[in-house]
């Protein structure tokens, strides 16, 4: 009769710890959700900021503008990419 209590026990036990395993389980994947969402936010916040820094260096010196968007080479190179 012991035996059967112990054995029966045991698996009320077992089965409390694979409940509460999952529903650790269930959160560790929900934080990880949230902290991919937030790492990806500040990502784009961060090329945000670069697209702005390099924006406001071409606002700033309005005479580099037709070497990044015309094509112009740029004064020390030739047509060929060597240095003169």
């Amino acid at each position: 009769m012991q035996e059967t209590i112990l054995g029966v026990l045991g698996l009320v036990l077992v089965a409390v710890s694979l409940c509460f395993s999952a529903v650790q389980t269930r959160e560790v994947a929900r934080q990880s959700r949230i902290n991919n969402g937030i790492g990806s936010a500040a990502a784009l916040m961060e090329i945000n900021n670069l697209l702005l820094a390099w924006h406001g260096r071409l606002l700033d010196n309005p005479s580099l503008r037709p070497y990044f968007f015309d094509g112009k080479p740029p004064r020390h190179m030739t047509r060929t990419g060597q240095r003169s």
